[in-house]
């Protein structure tokens, strides 16, 4: 395992990730003043450990795929997972370790903006939707943050890998896509402080109900049988569902069954048997809702798929 220590002074918005990680798969790109994007496309056959120390800034990292860990000085460690976003404020300079795991596909993209920026939308501290989160390393005034990422945001990190504009248009796209990313923390911010009022076991139940899905999609879920399944009342139940994941319950089930019929699918099983599979009842909704999710019909999928795993 390589150890790697370094140290970066202001004024450098963040700790450029690239000063570390001498890899071609890494692009770091300054916006403006106060926005720099990283996107890191890393195949590791050997661990890195990476410990840094880095000025106040506040960052939004997605990370698509990858296993590590992630710490700041006297706290937790963090386990880098698949579909994970890590929210990270820091007023000032913190110690931190990235550890990425050998044999691993790093892939991740990291909106980090200035804190006179983040100042500028009244946002001094994320205090309020720490129980948002499903995990919290946050320590003394650093806060560090975990949860699965939502929709929207796996949206905006799709966009911003496939953009191939450059120039003044570039840097306009991607500042808005940084805004928008940016959006869905102040967002939650927002309603944390509306509505219902949830507590910690709340919160628990909203994490049970949304395992429920995730793991029983094929099952035909409505707000009231959910909130049932897990012991919470519905205006609870929609209202931190929208917290924890950006989405409605609906949105979230067909999501998970639509995502989870385009992996079947790639496997080569028949449209009608993913169909029964995902909870979708008649073939002809479940063609018509998966054309629209991923532009292509299951039945031409299934094809392919079938064609390819049967060539020799």
């Amino acid at each position: 395992m390589e150890t790697i220590y370094t140290k970066i002074a202001p004024p450098d918005l963040q700790i450029s990730i690239d000063t570390v990680l001498a890899a071609p798969g890494l692009v770091t790109e300054q916006v403006g003043d106060n926005l720099q994007i990283s996107t890191l496309d890393l195949k590791l056959e050997s661990s890195k450990d990476i410990q840094t120390e880095g000025p106040p800034t506040f960052c939004i990292a997605i990370f698509l795929d990858g296993k590590g860990e992630l710490s700041i000085e006297s706290g937790g460690v963090l386990e880098i997972e698949p579909d994970m976003t890590v929210v990270f404020h820091s007023s000032e300079p913190v110690l931190g370790r990235t550890l990425f795991a050998g044999n691993s596909h790093i892939h991740c993209l990291d909106f980090r903006f200035s804190l006179e920026y983040l100042s500028s939308f009244g946002i001094v501290n994320l205090d309020r939707i720490i129980p948002m989160f499903d995990q919290n390393y946050s320590v003394a005034k650093v806060t560090m943050l975990a949860k699965k990422t939502s929709f929207k945001l796996k949206d905006i990190a799709k966009q911003v890998l496939d953009c191939e504009i450059e120039g003044v248009a570039r840097s306009l796209f991607l500042q808005s896509k940084a805004l928008e990313a940016l959006s869905q923390v102040l967002t939650t911010l927002e309603d944390s402080n509306s509505h219902v009022q949830l507590s910690k076991l709340d919160h628990v139940k909203i994490q049970d109900a949304i395992s429920l899905i995730e793991q029983q999609y094929d099952q035909p879920w409505t707000i009231a049988l959910l909130a049932e399944a897990v012991g919470i009342n519905q205006s609870k139940l929609k209202q931190g569902f929208h917290l924890a994941v950006q989405s409605t319950v609906h949105r979230y089930l067909e999501e998970i069954r639509l995502t989870k019929a385009k992996y079947l699918l790639e496997q080569g099983h028949k449209v009608l048997d993913v169909c029964l599979a995902t909870g979708y009842s008649y073939p002809s909704h479940f063609s018509k809702r998966f054309q629209q999710r991923f532009s292509v019909q299951p039945s031409k999928l299934s094809k392919q798929s079938a064609t390819l795993k049967n060539r020799p």
